[in-house]
């Protein structure tokens, strides 16, 4: 270990800028990187380049992706083919429990017409 940090103050958080941030971060998303020995080696908890690795790829990577217009906009639309017809209603239930059968009639709204 190259560096020592003492803390003598009372403030025990640190604020790490934004730059800082994005270099731990980016530096954890290279292929084959080591969270913990990059953490390690910047003085601070893994637990923190998770949290700014996952914060900073759910954000825009550039300014210039972010919308800043105010105005409303056009996007083109595909539309899907239609949707396929719907099943014909059941008019008929068989109910089958255990070798005993029996046909019901529906009607609506889920009530059924029990045979005598």
């Amino acid at each position: 270990m190259d560096r020592i940090e003492i803390i003598t103050s009372v403030e025990r958080r640190r604020k790490h800028s934004l730059a800082e941030k994005e270099r731990l971060a980016m530096a954890a998303a290279a292929p084959g990187a080591n969270v913990v020995e990059i953490a390690r080696a910047a003085g601070v908890d893994p637990s923190l380049v998770y949290r700014w690795r996952r914060a900073l790829s759910a954000a825009p990577l550039i300014s210039s992706e972010v919308d800043t217009r105010d105005e409303p906009t056009f996007v083109p639309v595909t539309i899907a083919s239609p949707m396929p017809a719907p099943m014909p209603a059941l008019e008929y239930l068989r109910v089958q429990i255990g070798s005993a059968s029996r046909v019901m009639q529906l009607l609506d709204r889920g009530t059924y017409l029990k045979p005598d």
